[in-house]
């Protein structure tokens, strides 16, 4: 049984739950968490039960927790069990302090630099972590917005070809003065994701690294615990990059230049930025809000 596409309220899901009979989950005063891929009950007593959205791809995830466990430098999570009449997956909160932004801006160099250095370190690690050979039998596909890549169908319609092509294409639905800075963000994207510009090689990608995804040992402290692998990709390392694009420039910055002390593979600031704009932009087509993309171009004109 698949979770359908339309909304779930937190009865459905502990519904859901509790026609999996399981005596060791209490399901009392359970909280839901929505996500793109994932809806998750989180109970008082510390389980954690993710319900696969459409699309999503839960047996690799499975498979890939179970190929990484013990290979990285962090806890993830070790599935306890699995559904036998809903695909759901249980496993223990992983415990810790959430990224404080704020925190960060007031924090000195030395503590910037322990941040950055643990997320570096989780980065080098899962880059390596599985050899070719074991990528390929686990089928992780090429990450969305590489030549190789796709948009997952979120709907009825099929899945998505190169990001620069549907950006175009798309173009007449967004607010006149958004086409522009859209315009000039296609022909910069298609250069740096489409055409190679990034620098490689092709690593074994996290792809959904931010801040709602791991817990720190305090709000600006060592990594202690990353979670949420659905995403997982092959690509450029910049990839693990763009989310934090969004953010502090300067924690942005620090983090690439830890990872190449780190590998001695480069990342490229600027193709994270360009890329984590991109992919926003998609996110309002496939939400249904082209007119909000003006506010997205807005804060690109002023970042």
């Amino acid at each position: 049984m698949t979770i359908p596409e339309a909304e779930h309220s937190l009865a459905d899901l502990l519904a859901l739950a509790a026609a999996e009979g399981r005596e060791d989950v209490d399901l009392t005063g359970a909280v839901l968490r929505t996500g793109w891929e994932n809806l998750v009950l989180e109970t008082r007593d510390g389980w954690i039960l993710r319900f696969p959205r459409p699309g999503v791809d839960f047996e690799r995830e499975l498979a890939i927790l179970a190929a990484v466990a013990g290979r990285l430098p962090v806890p993830v999570p070790e599935v306890v069990w699995t559904g036998r009449r809903t695909r759901v997956a249980a496993y223990r909160r992983l415990t810790g302090a959430t990224f404080d932004p704020a925190a960060y801006e007031r924090a000195s160099s030395a503590e910037r630099d322990r941040l950055t250095s643990s997320l570096a370190d989780f980065l080098a690690a899962m880059h390596t972590c599985l050899s070719p050979a074991r990528i390929a039998e686990l089928a992780i596909p090429a990450a969305w917005g590489s030549p190789e890549g796709t948009r997952p169908a979120t709907g009825p319609e099929p899945a998505e070809g190169p990001v620069s092509e549907r950006l175009a294409a798309h173009l007449h639905l967004m607010p006149r003065a958004a086409r522009p800075p859209v315009e000039a963000l296609i022909e910069e994207y298609a250069r740096a994701w489409e055409d190679g510009g990034v620098p490689g090689p092709d690593v074994l990608l996290h792809n959904d690294f931010h801040g709602g995804n791991f817990v720190l040992d305090a709000p600006v402290g060592v990594l202690t615990g990353v979670w949420d692998f659905s995403c997982v990709a092959r690509g450029r390392p910049t990839a693990d990059l763009r989310y934090f694009a969004g953010g502090s420039p300067d924690l942005l910055h620090r983090l690439a230049d830890a990872y190449e002390r780190r590998t001695g593979r480069p990342m490229d600031v600027r193709a994270a930025v360009v890329g984590l704009r991109a992919e926003n932009v998609c996110d309002q087509l496939d939400l249904g809000h082209p007119e909000r993309i003006s506010e997205l171009t807005d804060d690109w004109r002023t970042t």
